[in-house]
C-alpha cells in the first residue's frame, strides 16, 4: 500500500507537505502512511477517493489507480478547491507584502529617533 500511496502523490505532482495539507493531516502523519508505519484511516481514504483515486486499488492493488469517471460533484469540488487555493495564495501574498511595508515603515520611523538621541 505504501508504494501505491507514493504513486498517487507522484500522479498529483505534489510534495508530501502539500498532499498532507490537502488531506487535512500533518506532514509527519502522511510520511508514516507513505512509509507503511501507520494504517490510513477511513477519513483519509475518503479524501483520496474525492481526489479521484480508487480506494480498492490503494488497499489491494486490484483495478485501476484512478476512478474511471469522477462524478460531476467531484469535478466541481476540484475546481472550487483550486479557486480557494488561489484566493488563499493572494491573501498570503498581500499579508506578506503588508508586513514588509510595516517593517520598513517602522525602521524609517526609528531612524530620526536614533539620530536625535546621539
Amino acid at each position: 500500500m505504501k508504494t501505491r500511496l507514493f504513486e498517487i502523490r507522484l500522479d498529483l505532482e505534489m510534495t508530501q507537505a502539500v498532499l498532507a495539507n490537502e488531506l487535512g493531516i500533518s506532514r509527519m502523519t502522511y510520511v508514516r502512511y507513505e512509509k507503511g508505519e501507520r494504517n490510513i484511516p477511513s477519513d483519509v481514504l475518503i479524501k483520496l477517493a474525492e481526489l479521484g483515486y480508487d480506494v480498492n486499488w490503494l488497499l489491494t492493488g486490484a483495478g485501476n489507480m484512478r476512478i474511471e469517471e469522477p462524478s460531476d460533484e467531484i469535478v466541481k469540488l476540484r475546481k472550487e478547491n483550486q479557486s480557494l487555493r488561489d484566493e488563499v495564495k493572494k491573501i498570503d501574498d498581500f499579508l506578506e507584502q503588508s508586513a514588509e511595508r510595516r517593517s520598513r515603515s517602522n525602521r524609517s520611523n526609528l531612524l530620526p529617533e536614533i539620530e536625535g538621541a546621539s
